[in-house]
């Protein structure tokens, strides 16, 4: 997240707790967005045994049998994170992103079942490796620098504004004094 360009504390939360009545929820970060919408990142995925499986020499047919049951876990954890209705705890969560820990894992689930993005933006989940979050992150951290520089041109031309107003005051004011030293 830091790596990003996005602060701790203030555009990110990592292990928030809360109570709902399902139970305590703890997604594992919310993304603050400047516009008071959160992004929520889940990145316990239940992949470790497929994950460590898929390195072994193993046949055609049992790698098939390994993407496929892959496939089945991400589509079985989508469902799960939709079920958990984050939304409804967190305000303004518009998606939740389900971080797969590797570009591999992310390519071989979609080989599996071409359809799982789909299945997936349909229940409010975004599927994201490694590559697609931290292009994500970047997206949520440019979008909090233009909102800084908005905000930076916006007091400057305040500034600016304050400054002229003054100076034609002072322009006054060294009016009069010319005007009194004139006529002394």
């Amino acid at each position: 997240m830091e790596k990003s360009g996005l602060l701790k504390g203030v555009q990110f939360e990592t292990q928030g707790s809360m109570q709902t009545a399902e139970g305590r929820q703890r997604p594992d970060v919310v993304i603050k967005m400047q516009d008071g919408f959160n992004i929520i990142v889940d990145a316990k995925a239940p992949l470790n045994e497929i994950a460590a499986r898929l390195s072994e020499n193993t046949s055609e047919e049992e790698q098939a049998i390994l993407m496929a049951n892959l496939a089945r876990q991400v589509r079985d954890h989508v469902k799960k994170l939709s079920g958990k209705g984050y939304w409804e705890n967190i305000e303004s969560v518009d998606f939740t992103v389900f971080f797969l820990p590797s570009e591999v894992l992310y390519s071989l689930a979609l080989r599996a079942d071409p359809d799982l993005v789909d299945f997936a933006v349909r229940a409010n989940v975004i599927i994201a490796s490694p590559t697609l979050l931290m292009s994500l992150l970047r997206v949520v951290s440019l979008s909090w620098r233009q909102v800084a520089l908005a905000k930076n041109a916006s007091e400057i031309s305040s500034a600016g504004t304050e400054l002229y107003k003054r100076m034609l005051s002072f322009t006054g004011h060294m009016e009069r004094v010319g005007k009194g030293i004139e006529g002394a």
